[in-house]
């Protein structure tokens, strides 16, 4: 079975480092050589689960920093592993703000907030150039006894998804600024994220710092505080100019584990 490839007609400009070698899937067979292959055989959790799911990708997409995958009312019709690159969920509230509900990296699912209702409830955005595989919902009915399988599987990621949930929601209420940022790069290290060269320890956030105040609920001001102070404890590096943050992960998982105690 032919997967469908659609690309977006959209102006060549270079391409984002992590995607110089993807390329874009023309059939069933190319998955094999994907570079991200591994992501999704774990996102899936086995092979046999996996090989289900790549039956149901009508669609690869690449879209541009800012753009919308989906949009708060839009039909909800399909669900989205990201290939390359970043999405962050956000909803409009009361005041006409924007609130930031998470961010999402390579190997990710995105769409089971909205999974039982007939419309998304939030928009999700690429954060950067961001390479998507689109999953059709419609579809899952045609797989027979493998649908029930691969259901499971997704109740699975959305009970853990709504445990990321509660726990964020402890941080922002409970925890002091600075262990709220420290938490947030905590779960970064664990993330399929950008890194800057070869080293694991040094990445590139491909968020705003607005967006991660909004996210951790805190105003902008009291976030670069948090940063300075991490910075004086030799947790981190803050290279402003590069939008590189550079981890000493023996240092931050000290001061999780220091909230824990």
């Amino acid at each position: 079975m032919k997967i469908t490839i659609k690309m977006k007609n959209v102006k060549k400009t270079r391409r984002h480092p992590a995607t110089t070698n993807l390329h874009m899937i023309k059939n069933r067979q190319e998955t094999d050589t994907c570079p991200t292959r591994e992501c999704c055989v774990e996102l899936w959790g086995d092979e046999e689960t996996f090989c289900h799911i790549r039956d149901l990708t009508k669609f690869e997409l690449i879209y541009k920093q800012d753009e919308f995958i989906y949009k708060t009312n839009d039909p909800v019709t399909s669900l989205y592993v990201i290939q390359s690159g970043a999405i962050k969920l956000e909803k409009e509230v009361e005041g006409g703000d924007n609130h930031i509900s998470g961010f999402y990296f390579t190997g990710d699912l995105v769409g089971l907030e909205s999974l039982g209702h007939k419309q998304y409830h939030y928009n999700a955005i690429a954060l950067n150039e961001t390479w998507v595989c689109e999953i059709r919902l419609q579809k899952l009915a045609t797989l027979g006894k493998s649908a029930l399988t691969i259901q499971q599987r997704i109740n699975t990621l959305l009970s853990r998804k709504l445990c990321e949930i509660d726990e964020h929601l402890y941080s922002t209420r409970h925890l002091h600024i600075e262990q709220r940022l420290l938490d947030f790069l905590n779960v970064l290290c664990t993330k399929n994220i950008d890194h800057a060269g070869d080293s694991p320890d040094r990445f590139v956030l491909p968020m705003a710092k607005a967006d991660i105040a909004n996210y951790l609920g805190m105003r902008p001001e009291s976030l670069s505080r948090a940063f300075r102070q991490l910075q004086s404890r030799g947790i981190i590096k803050d290279r402003l100019k590069r939008k590189t943050i550079v981890i000493n992960k023996q240092k931050l998982l000290s001061g999780v584990m220091k909230k824990s105690a």
